[in-house]
């Protein structure tokens, strides 16, 4: 017995890339105010980009063996309120992280 073909109305799009994430746009505009204030820019100055940030793993009280990381700034800026993550932009303590530097150079 042979199988039915199927039928796929597959589209091409057009899609822009931030330059800094993996995250992607059918709008130019979109895209271009995205980039703007992406944590990844390092123009935005922003914690993502930061050689101060660092993660600690904290052991999980509510589920056994598991650990979740916390960020926080070497510079002492709190990063998180009531459980949730806030990192900043345009932070007066920022430095480039090296790698990222480096990356960005080859």
């Amino acid at each position: 017995m042979e199988k039915p073909q199927r039928s796929y109305n597959m589209k091409e799009i057009k899609a822009y890339h931030c330059d800094y994430c993996n995250k992607y746009s059918s709008s130019k505009s979109t895209m271009s105010r995205h980039e703007k204030r992406c944590y990844h820019n390092p123009e935005t100055k922003a914690c993502a980009t930061c050689s101060k940030l660092y993660q600690d793993r904290i052991p999980d009280d509510v589920i056994d063996g598991a650990f979740y990381d916390l960020p926080h700034c070497k510079s002492g800026i709190i990063l998180t309120h009531e459980f949730r993550v806030e990192l900043k932009h345009h932070c007066p303590s920022w430095e480039l992280k090296t790698d990222d530097h480096e990356a960005r150079q080859g």
